[in-house]
């Protein structure tokens, strides 16, 4: 039972597991030659590697979108309550909390 990517989480094929290790970005890979076949084992695990990678680098784009989004945000809002203390609208008294 082949999983994403042509390569399995625990089992992919007779002769060749992978298995996550325990508080760790690597896995352990354990190859029996005389069962499988490692070069569609490969190009499997290189096809899930690239998929990952994709996946990491749309993350890091919207993570980027969303803060350069609030940061806009907060420029606008200071903004306005700025030209609404300008009218006498708002009371000098109020301050604005900066976010982290």
């Amino acid at each position: 039972m082949a999983a994403y990517g042509g390569a399995a989480p625990f089992r992919s094929r007779e002769g060749l597991s992978t298995r996550a290790v325990a508080g760790s970005d690597e896995i352990q890979l354990r190859i029996d030659p005389m069962q499988g076949d490692l070069d569609d084992e490969i190009s499997g695990l290189h096809n899930q590697v690239r998929r990952l990678r994709y996946v990491a680098e749309e993350i890091g784009t919207e993570a980027k979108f969303q803060n350069d989004f609030l940061n806009q945000l907060a420029i606008a809002f200071i903004v306005i309550l700025f030209r609404l203390r300008l009218k006498g609208i708002m009371s000098p008294k109020v301050t604005v909390m900066k976010y982290s």
